[in-house]
């Protein structure tokens, strides 16, 4: 400032003084209170043009890729390889499930559910790759039969297993959400009532 609380209009200009009341320009010099001066808007670096499009293309790209996926039979069980190893559930339902693969048309797995240290349900399941065909199979019973669900679209990280003939469940649905997160459902063969699992690998 340039000392006893006065400045010329000039020094106003240049050094880009706001005023928070308005001034008497008809005065040669102009006087102001150094409390009211008000603070210089801080600016906004955007995102250039061209650094936008380049996010908008990658984002693009990957939702494309994915979208394209449609993998053969055989590519789509080395995917469901994925899911080998033991699961723990961490939603509200207690179930759990393991996996091992046992060779490239055959992965075995068990799903149960545990109170305290007692096994109080305990189903068998498989994948099996049978030519072009996919399936999941649940026996959930030593008397019972195995029950085939067909794959009937399979992506890098989800799997949908359908049997209209099955009242329920219908459709058993897999998702691999990260390496080490995985959600599972069932539901009817409109896709209501649906129960929804929710895993975290606890070991390979």
């Amino acid at each position: 400032m340039s000392g006893k609380g006065f400045i010329s209009r000039e020094e106003a200009k240049t050094r880009r003084i706001v005023f928070s009341s308005y001034p008497d320009f008809k005065s040669p010099r102009l006087r102001f209170a150094p409390l009211r001066l008000c603070v210089k808007p801080i600016k906004v670096h955007r995102i250039s043009p061209l650094l936008s499009k380049i996010l908008i293309l990658f984002i693009f790209f990957t939702v494309f890729l994915q979208s394209c996926y449609h993998p053969s039979h055989r590519q789509a069980f080395e995917d469901l390889k994925a899911l080998e190893g033991k699961w723990g559930s961490t939603g509200t339902t207690i179930f759990n499930e393991n996996w091992l693969v046992v060779s490239d048309t055959l992965m075995r797995g068990i799903g149960y559910s545990m109170n305290g240290k007692d096994t109080v349900f305990k189903e068998d399941m498989k994948f099996l790759r049978n030519g072009d065909t996919v399936w999941l199979a649940v026996q959930t019973g030593p008397e019972e039969g195995f029950v085939f669900f067909r794959m009937e679209e399979a992506g890098r990280r989800k799997w949908t297993f359908k049997n209209p003939e099955n009242e329920y469940p219908a459709i058993i649905r897999y998702h691999l959400k990260k390496d080490t997160v995985l959600e599972a459902g069932i539901a009817n063969i409109r896709g209501n009532k649906e129960v929804v699992f929710k895993f975290k690998k606890i070991s390979q």
